[in-house]
């Protein structure tokens, strides 16, 4: 999935949300690391979207 140069972030929460179907404030939540838990499902469906690797997309941290 391509965004165009110089998109907001609210439309790719918006674009992303709809793709991979959760929320925009789930998105949100994974982004500020701020989400308590996720299915694994949900960081496959947006590799998928993102054409990316989990590596690309989550952090480790201990609390």
């Amino acid at each position: 999935m391509e965004f165009p140069e110089g998109s907001s972030p609210v439309f790719i929460y918006t674009k992303l949300s709809e793709q991979v179907g959760i929320t925009i404030a789930n998105i949100s939540n994974l982004k500020t690391g701020k989400a308590r838990g996720i299915r694994f499902e949900t960081p496959d469906k947006i590799c998928k979207v993102l054409e990316c690797q989990p590596a690309d997309i989550l952090e480790y941290r201990e609390d």
